[in-house]
């Protein structure tokens, strides 16, 4: 099944003193106007047309400009290590100004967002890609663990600058998309046994479910960030976190 979704939200985030005034942070997000497509309904992926606009693209990546370190690995018990055979790509974090707070707010009202309640959005982060820069296959969700108090529910990966070729998001598990109407926006040339890769598209984005009903991850959701061969991909992500609604000794 595929649908296309008209959204324009009028919800804003709330400024801390100092930080903007309400009316432009009003002003910005009133600018929000996307179209989502389905791509999948078992794991639910959105593919997102312009859930970015091309200012915010660019004053975004602005504001990752010195911040950027070499990208960590995360493994299930929270420990961080480094690998650049296997993930090669440079990240920054994002402090909590106006802007950020709009893109969480417009994340927030995505029709089919449907986190708990008390879930929360983690720091946003920039990942930038520069020639061979790569993310093998990957889940973003973790499995249970004694030292971890949630899980990561969704992910929005929203491409920010794509100056290049190759770079790739791909998903191996996902049904091949054979109609043609799908090419400006994935890898029709691929094999179809290699899943779905969604091409560098500045302002869309991906939106995925990386949890179960029962808050177990999707094998489905396995993905990666293919080699840029020239050029810089620069992406934004979004990801929800979800406590777990037992104690953690139970794990």
């Amino acid at each position: 099944m595929v649908f296309s979704w008209s959204f324009t939200s009028d919800e804003t985030s709330h400024p801390a003193s100092g930080d903007a005034t309400v009316s432009s942070i009003t002003d910005a997000c009133r600018t929000d106007s996307y179209r989502t497509y389905l791509i999948s309904e078992d794991p639910l992926v959105i593919y997102i047309e312009s859930f970015v606009t091309p200012e915010e693209a660019s004053q975004l990546t602005d504001l990752s400009e010195s911040k950027f370190k070499p990208s960590p690995l995360w493994s299930d018990d929270g420990k961080v290590s480094f690998n650049t055979n296997y993930r090669s790509s440079l990240t920054a974090s994002l402090e909590r100004q106006y802007l950020i707070k709009c893109i969480e707010s417009r994340a927030r009202s995505f029709p089919f967002y449907l986190s708990p309640s008390d879930s929360l959005i983690k720091p946003l982060v920039v990942q930038r890609y520069g020639p061979t820069n790569q993310y093998r296959d990957h889940y973003d969700w973790f499995t249970d663990s004694p030292t971890l108090d949630g899980n990561i529910d969704s992910t929005f990966f929203v491409y920010i600058q794509a100056n290049c070729t190759g770079g790739g998001t791909n998903f191996p598990r996902l049904k091949a998309l054979e109609d043609e109407k799908w090419c400006k926006w994935v890898d029709c040339d691929q094999e179809l046994g290699a899943g779905v890769t969604f091409r560098p598209i500045t302002g869309n984005a991906i939106f995925w479910r990386n949890l179960d009903a029962q808050g177990k991850g999707l094998k489905s959701t396995l993905h990666a960030g293919l080699p840029v061969t020239e050029g810089m991909k620069t992406g934004l992500n979004i990801w929800t976190w979800v406590r777990y609604d037992r104690a953690i000794s139970e794990l």
